[in-house]
């Protein structure tokens, strides 16, 4: 496992992999029973970056660990899935369009329907030299 390799002190005290469907309720309390009864410190999780925002917040109160981090796909890169871009590309702010090109059925629409229009207020924002606080 790449992470022992990187961090030979850790401590994983169990993973899961949820089924590409909506859980039922037997199974949602077999997975807040299970990662109690491990009393992690953190909880790591890697849904997908709103998926992981959304899980948090409904489980909360319900799991004992003390902190609970959505890494969206983070584990992908630790795990040596997918490919990281090179640092000038993540420098740039361009790692979204990287991502893109790697998978462009899954992540072409979510990130070219939305950037354009965001691209374009903010170009009209600087020709106008107006400055807006959000």
């Amino acid at each position: 496992m790449r992470l022992r390799e990187r961090f030979p002190e850790i401590r994983i005290a169990g993973t899961y992999a949820p089924p590409f469907r909506p859980l039922t309720p037997e199974e949602v309390s077999e997975i807040i029973e299970k990662i109690n009864s491990t009393r992690p410190d953190i909880v790591w999780i890697g849904l997908g970056t709103s998926k992981d925002k959304f899980w948090a917040a409904s489980h909360m109160g319900k799991l004992a660990a003390p902190v609970l981090i959505g890494v969206g796909g983070a584990f992908d890169y630790h795990a040596g899935a997918k490919r990281r871009p090179p640092r000038w590309v993540g420098e740039s702010g361009l790692e979204w369009f990287f991502r893109v090109v790697q998978e462009p059925g899954r992540l072409g629409l979510r990130h070219l329907g939305d950037n354009p229009a965001f691209i374009y207020h903010i170009v009209r924002q600087l020709m106008s030299g107006t400055k807006r606080e959000l």
